[in-house]
């Protein structure tokens, strides 16, 4: 087997043969000469030069006591001077005083000296140094390459036979293994190494290339553990600032929410207590935490577990409203939302309750409500219609039952139409004038026009009407009041008035009984009846009336003869006037002359200056249907039948004063309606 060359005995072979044997043989001695003796009066030189130096720096440091002083100007030395091995100071009184000591520089020669430290005359301590000749040789060597240079050329031959041998055996190899090395440093794993010799560097490269083999499977499985811990990591990071985000926020938001955010522990002790729960009860923060939550119980003897959880928190879960009692003692109502708060363990021990003061929105809505009782009461028990409208289509959005009753039409009927849609405008150019008097005023008063009912009925109506805004849209309030019977019984009064007229002027001629049968016509026609008549109580008989004078659908009647018990006149005899606007069949069954009549009216007549006394007689008159029209019973009266002895006196009728002008008109106090004096 062929033996190869190792790389160490190449590099001997190379130096003893290349560099120290001509070097030794031509001026090696000579040179070891020269330079110990250089060295020795160089080194003590040196010395005496770095002991005066320091003796004077420390006189200062040294009688100042200055201890950092003299420290600094001791570093300062060893570092900028690189000979000096050890430096001591010594105070005559105190002893050392600074020192510093560098045993690797005490390398081949060295000297040392100790030098008194003087101050004004007076001695004040000593300076030890001692330096080596590191430097000084390193100066020499330098100064004897400088010699050597003439020995160049003799090595010169010797240089570029290490060269090639160095360039063939260590040089390139090397370079081959530092661009592999690179290589492996950049990552770079799928060149291999490749050798020729099995020597020093050949067996160096067989183990890089083994390493680069293993090196390529542990970057594989690194870079795919870097990969997933990389992921893992951003997640963990990512998990990381939202935790810390929604921490922030949350404290932000338990901070600032104008709603009260409590915690309690287990035992239901306050544990959290924000800015929102001390404005509401009006505890400080340092003053609610740890306490019970029985301090905010308005009762204050439900200081047991279950009274205080179930007095503030609705037993810990859900919603709940209650009363709470604030630090002055005032009670207020708060709304309380609780939800239970598991620990790390899983256990439900802790309670986050939020509560808002809602005392005054309570107070509001009871406000509310009683206002929207008051309105819906006012809405639907008006005696007039009352409807609410949009303004934009005239659609009817709510109306009272008044509304429904006079127009006829059921609320499915007329909801969500306009009244257009219904035919509820007999002339619909007035619609047109109200609206743009609203839209002008904004508030319209007794606005007169005429509605059609859902059967065809003419009703005279007078309107007022205002105009609301809810948000953007503006809607309508009507108030309708039918004025329609109003207006007939102006009419009939009118018609009453002309009666009378008549009857004044056209009986002035008329005598006898003529002037009873027309005053019965007359009466008959003004209050618009089909039956009237005049009857005095018989002499013979007081519990029976015979008429004087009676009128019938138009025509004189009869006179005929009735008993007054279980009759309307009965009433009438006892001094008041006396109505029945219907039922008057089944209120009097006994009287058989109110057969195929419904409605009653009667006026009392008294003998002159005895009305203490029961009445004398009675004027009646009557209707046939029900609902035909109201007899007015102030009309009875304002006929004048106090006329009736006026006219009979003039006409000097004895028998008729005998039987009828002792009597006049009383009417006496009693529950009738006002509206039938209007």
């Amino acid at each position: 087997m062929k033996q190869t060359l190792t790389l160490r005995r190449a590099i001997v072979l190379v130096v003893v043969f290349g560099l120290l044997v001509p070097a030794l043989l031509i001026s090696g001695y000579a040179w070891f000469e020269v330079y110990d003796r250089d060295v020795k009066i160089r080194t003590q030189e040196l010395l005496q030069q770095n002991a005066d130096v320091l003796a004077n720096g420390m006189q200062e440091p040294l009688w100042n006591i200055n201890t950092e002083s003299g420290r600094a100007l001791l570093d300062a030395m060893m570092m900028r001077n690189e000979d000096i091995i050890r430096i001591e100071v010594r105070d005559t009184a105190l002893g050392v005083f600074v020192q510093d000591e560098r045993p690797e520089r005490r390398i081949g020669y060295t000297a040392a000296t100790e030098k008194p430290v003087t101050y004004r005359g007076s001695t004040i301590g000593s300076v030890k140094i001692e330096v080596g000749s590191t430097r000084l040789r390193r100066i020499m060597i330098d100064g004897l390459k400088q010699q050597m240079a003439a020995l160049a050329a003799q090595i010169v031959l010797s240089i570029v036979l290490i060269l090639i041998l160095l360039e063939k055996r260590l040089v390139g190899p090397l370079q081959r293994l530092g661009k592999g090395a690179e290589r492996l440093a950049g990552r770079e794993l799928d060149v291999p190494f490749t050798w020729s010799r099995l020597d020093e560097i050949g067996l160096l490269s067989r183990r890089l290339e083994a390493t680069r083999i293993s090196l390529r499977s542990l970057f594989e499985e690194l870079d795919q553990k870097n990969h997933e811990l990389e992921l893992d990591i951003d997640k963990r990071k990512r998990i990381e600032q939202e935790l810390h985000e929604r921490e922030a926020r949350f404290r932000a938001l338990v901070e600032q929410s104008p709603i009260a955010i409590i915690e309690w522990d287990s035992g239901h002790h306050v544990i959290e207590w924000n800015a929102a729960a001390e404005h509401i009860f009006g505890y400080t923060r340092e003053q609610a935490i740890g306490k019970h939550g029985s301090f905010i119980n308005t009762d204050v003897a439900s200081d047991t577990h279950e009274n205080v959880i179930l007095a503030i928190t609705g037993e810990g879960a859900g919603r709940n409203i209650g009363e709470n009692r604030r630090a002055d003692g005032n009670v207020i109502i708060c709304q309380w939302s609780n939800t239970h708060i598991d620990d790390e363990s899983g256990h439900t021990g802790r309670l986050l309750s939020m509560a808002e003061d809602i005392t005054e929105k309570r107070h509001a809505e009871d406000a509310q409500r009683l206002s929207e009782a008051k309105f819906a009461g006012a809405f639907q028990c008006n005696p007039d219609s009352v409807s609410i409208t949009r303004l934009s289509d005239g659609v009817f959005l709510d109306a009272n039952q008044t509304f429904e009753k006079t127009t006829g039409y059921t609320r499915s009927e007329w909801l969500d139409k306009n009244s257009v849609e219904l035919d509820l405008l007999q002339y619909p150019e007035e619609n047109d004038v109200l609206i743009g008097q609203l839209n002008m005023y904004k508030m319209v008063r007794d606005f007169p026009w005429t509605m059609r009912t859902k059967n065809g009925d003419l009703r005279n109506c007078i309107t007022n009407a205002t105009i609301f805004a809810v948000g953007p849209e503006l809607y309508m309030l009507a108030v309708i009041r039918d004025v329609t019977d109003q207006r007939i019984l102006e009419e009939q009064k009118a018609e009453a008035d002309r009666a009378l007229l008549r009857l004044a002027q056209g009986t002035q001629e008329i005598a006898g009984e003529s002037f009873f049968d027309l005053l019965v016509a007359d009466l008959a026609s003004a209050l618009r009846t089909d039956r009237a008549f005049i009857g005095l109580r018989l002499p013979y008989a007081p519990d029976h009336i015979k008429t004087i004078a009676a009128h019938m659908h138009g025509h004189l009647a009869e006179n005929f003869e009735y008993a007054i018990p279980g009759a309307p006149c009965e009433f009438t005899l006892e001094g008041d006037i006396c109505i029945f606007s219907s039922g008057l069949r089944e209120k009097f069954p006994l009287d058989p002359t109110l057969s195929g009549w419904d409605s009653y009216a009667g006026a009392p007549l008294r003998r002159r200056g005895q009305y203490n006394r029961r009445a004398g007689g009675d004027a009646y008159a009557s209707a046939r249907q029900p609902g035909s029209g109201e007899i007015p019973a102030a009309g009875i009266q304002r006929t004048g039948i106090g006329r009736i002895g006026t006219q009979t006196r003039r006409r000097g009728l004895a028998q008729q004063r005998a039987a009828f002008l002792d009597y006049l008109p009383v009417v006496a106090g009693g529950n009738v309606p006002d509206s039938i004096f209007q």
